[in-house]
């Protein structure tokens, strides 16, 4: 299974954002560095977990762009039953999406 972790205190950018997404060893060497390629890789992904840690700080740092990296992932799980996504919050909780 893959397992992917967007840990919001690094990422600080979208550039760095899909730099880092890049070099997962899931995602295609054609990846498209956007949120429409990230859509298409996370709904056609087989076995995924994608951890975002510190989505207070990821919003803080990317702004709007936080906010819609999330919703592309949250739609994405939605349409792929394959991919599991756990968001946790600056002080620890978490939620399934």
């Amino acid at each position: 299974m893959n397992e992917l972790l967007l840990d919001g205190r690094n990422l600080k950018t979208k550039e760095q954002v899909h730099a880092y997404l890049a070099r997962q060893t899931f995602f295609p060497a054609t990846y498209g560095y956007n949120l429409d390629a990230l859509f298409d890789v996370l709904t056609s992904v087989t076995g995924c977990v994608i951890k975002v840690r510190y989505r207070q700080s990821l919003l803080d740092n990317l702004g709007s762009y936080g906010v819609s990296l999330l919703n592309v992932i949250a739609e994405a799980a939605k349409e792929n039953k394959h991919l599991q996504v756990v968001v946790q919050d600056n002080e620890g909780g978490e939620e399934c999406l």
